[in-house]
């Protein structure tokens, strides 16, 4: 700190005669010049970014009003449908139906059970997508999710095992 001011001592002395040399009218343009830079600064620094987030609030408050009114148009959906006894899980006939039309599509040899709350998908040489799509079907129409799977992927990319799926038409979860 010393050495900072012994560095500064000169300059300041040097600025003090050159202020104390101008005339009583330089000495007030210099000070409104000075005033007029740290007027410009202090709206730099604090006022125009404010005045730039006032500016975009109404179109953001826009944007957000449109994802609320889509969120409450998708829970009135929700509610709806819980109402009116869609989201009701079918009957365990239904489900094994079902799963077994959804199984007579799958590639290879495949066959499904359905014991102690449980379905069991056992599969031999099935294609990635035929199974894919076995289990959205299973998902949307008996709606049922796997639980465990134990699934082995041969040379030629097709599935080999089983794959257990449980959900309230079942008397699982």
């Amino acid at each position: 700190m010393n050495a900072l001011t012994s560095l500064l001592a000169p300059l300041r002395e040097e600025a003090r005669q050159r202020l104390s040399a101008l005339s009583a009218r330089e000495r007030r343009l210099l000070a409104v010049m000075a005033g007029v830079v740290l007027t410009g600064l202090l709206l730099a620094v604090a006022v125009l970014p404010a005045w730039r987030t006032l500016a975009a609030a109404p179109a953001q408050q826009q944007a957000l009003d449109l994802r609320m009114a889509r969120m409450q148009q998708l829970a009135a959906t929700a509610a709806g449908l819980k109402d009116s006894g869609a989201a009701q899980a079918p009957a365990p006939s239904e489900v094994q139906r079902s799963l077994e039309a959804a199984t007579a599509r799958l590639s290879g040899s495949s066959r499904v059970s359905i014991t102690a709350g449980q379905a069991t998908l056992a599969v031999r040489d099935a294609e990635p997508a035929a199974l894919a799509a076995w289990i959205e079907q299973a998902r949307i129409n008996a709606r049922i999710t796997p639980v465990t799977a134990e699934l082995r992927r041969g040379d030629d990319g097709r599935w080999n095992g089983t794959l257990v799926l449980s959900g309230p038409a079942t008397g699982g979860n």
